[in-house]
């Protein structure tokens, strides 16, 4: 087995890979090929010529208020042909993806994981939670110039959320966010911006609705759970309030 970076002749075995892995279809698949996923940021395992597993490198970047941002890539579409599964191969991915990046200059990788029980696998991985918010609070209850740092994504992707969200989406000086409608007014559910208060405010003023819940990033972590992982490249460290907003899931 050998752990290299994808080629365009790759590309049928991807596919084939994905779409047996996730569900997708050729369409959707095509969408994150074309418009997202660069061959170089794919990590793969093969023997004899064949895929065995893969993984995507989304690149990213933390903003962090008053200091310099990291350098991110964002572990995508991790998956294993299932013939071949339980023999370590993600692990061996990982770390070559993890080597790839660190080479890159990068600070982190992270991502977000699919349900609670990979939050283990994933430590075993070199992986540490993060991402921790807290409870639901309105809009109108977070003080002006409150900042934290967040993850921020670039044109493509915000691109690709709108189109795969579920929910009603807002693009605006301020942000993007995805929201949905509750008995009490309107539920932000992901989102990223520096200004949360004027994405909100923008909110409010599109829709008319004055009581806008919003889930913040939070540090005490007796109240909060965690939303992603994160594993360091270098000896930068990072807290756990992050926001990580969209998660393309």
């Amino acid at each position: 087995m050998n752990f290299r970076l994808a080629e365009k002749s790759d590309k049928q075995q991807l596919y084939r890979l994905w779409e047996s892995a996730f569900g997708d279809c050729e369409s959707d698949i095509d969408c994150f090929f074309d418009g997202v996923l660069e061959f170089e940021n794919i990590a793969v395992c093969h023997d004899g010529g064949k895929i065995l597993s893969m993984l995507s490198l989304l690149p990213a970047s933390i903003v962090f208020p008053n200091s310099r941002n990291a350098r991110a890539y964002c572990v995508y579409a991790a998956a294993t042909d299932k013939r071949y599964r339980k023999r370590g191969i993600m692990s061996r991915l990982i770390d070559f993806a993890a080597e790839t990046a660190a080479n890159r200059k990068a600070d982190m990788l992270f991502l977000h994981p699919a349900d609670e029980k990979l939050y283990s696998y994933y430590e075993k991985n070199g992986f540490k939670r993060a991402f921790y918010i807290g409870d639901e609070i309105n809009f109108s209850d977070i003080k002006d110039g409150f900042s934290y740092p967040y993850v921020a994504w670039d044109g493509q992707i915000i691109r690709l959320a709108e189109r795969f969200c579920e929910n009603r989406s807002l693009l605006c000086e301020y942000g993007y966010a995805d929201y949905s409608h509750a008995d009490n007014g309107i539920r932000i559910n992901s989102f990223f911006s520096g200004n949360i208060k004027a994405l909100a405010n923008e909110l409010s003023h599109k829709t008319g609705c004055k009581n806008i819940y919003v889930r913040l990033p939070e540090d005490n972590l007796s109240k909060a759970r965690p939303q992603g992982m994160i594993r360091c490249l270098n000896n930068r460290s990072f807290d756990n309030n992050i926001y990580l907003g969209i998660t393309l899931e």
